[in-house]
């Protein structure tokens, strides 16, 4: 039997059913805006006695391939927060992030990201209002911005059951190790503030050195004067740190600029960390 052809229009008709179908099997899968991106654990450094101090360590895991911000100056996202239900007698101290890594995206988009597992740490304090034989729940609540190719803000939570004893019973002595190293100010960097030698220029400059170092890098936190170049100044293998401000935006110049942050300075080949919180002096500086 002869095969009749179709109608040249049938063909045409059928053309955008075809496109669809091929186009819906090689699209990517869009992300599930409830799929849980972030888990988070607590560790503890005590079964504690009614007055004591020790750690809450937060264990964090982003998903394979995503990431999330750091809480100080990011181009995009906001930084991951951590809060604990409270507890009368029970103090819960500013915790202690580590540092990050710089994520430049096209565009010059720079963000300060963690990926994979990264540990928070968390000083906690027994006042004594808790008697011995207390039952001590600890429950933690984890606010973050996760993101790979989209931004999808997260929610996780965890908790930890600790029972108040006469005598405390301290362990997993490397988290407390770790808390007691934490980075601190450098006691032997020279600070230079640097002006464009007008009294009334706002956006002063400053120049950081640290004995032997060859390479610095700056992440700024949350109480940080805004920078005007941290693409190529917050990262720079040399002898010293230059950071520029940039105040445009600012309402009240006269509130002097603060440099504070975490840096992580290269010295003699061992990478260095410290913290960093310097307020502007006054005008007795100018540029090179």
């Amino acid at each position: 039997m002869k095969r009749s052809k179709p109608h040249p229009m049938t063909v045409l008709a059928a053309i955008p059913a075809i496109l669809s179908v091929s186009l819906a099997s090689t699209a990517p899968a869009q992300p599930d805006s409830q799929e849980q991106l972030i888990e988070a654990s607590l560790i503890s450094t005590a079964i504690p006695s009614p007055v004591d101090d020790f750690i809450i360590a937060v264990d964090l895991t982003v998903d394979e391939g995503w990431y999330t911000y750091w809480p100080g100056i990011n181009d995009t996202g906001y930084g991951v927060s951590i809060t604990f239900d409270p507890i009368k007698g029970v103090t819960f101290g500013e915790p202690y992030f580590p540092t990050p890594t710089r994520h430049l995206a096209p565009g010059n988009i720079l963000d300060h990201v963690y990926e994979h597992t990264f540990r928070v740490l968390v000083p906690v304090s027994l006042s004594g209002e808790l008697a011995s034989g207390t039952e001590l729940t600890i429950h933690a609540n984890i606010d973050a911005l996760v993101c790979e190719t989209v931004c999808i803000p997260q929610t996780a939570d965890a908790s930890i059951d600790l029972l108040v004893t006469d005598y405390a019973v301290h362990s997993n002595e490397d988290i407390v190790e770790a808390y007691n190293n934490r980075a601190q100010p450098p006691t032997n960097a020279k600070v230079t503030w640097l002006f464009s030698g007008d009294p009334n220029d706002p956006e002063p400059g400053v120049l950081l050195a640290i004995n032997d170092a060859t390479h610095y890098q700056f992440f700024p936190d949350a109480n940080c004067t805004n920078l005007a170049n941290l693409i190529d100044q917050g990262d720079t293998q040399s002898k010293s740190l230059r950071l520029d401000f940039d105040r445009r935006y600012e309402d009240d110049l006269t509130i002097p600029a603060t440099l504070s942050g975490r840096l992580r300075v290269k010295v003699l080949d061992a990478w260095q960390e410290y913290h960093i919180d310097y307020t502007q002096q006054t005008q007795t500086e100018k540029s090179p």
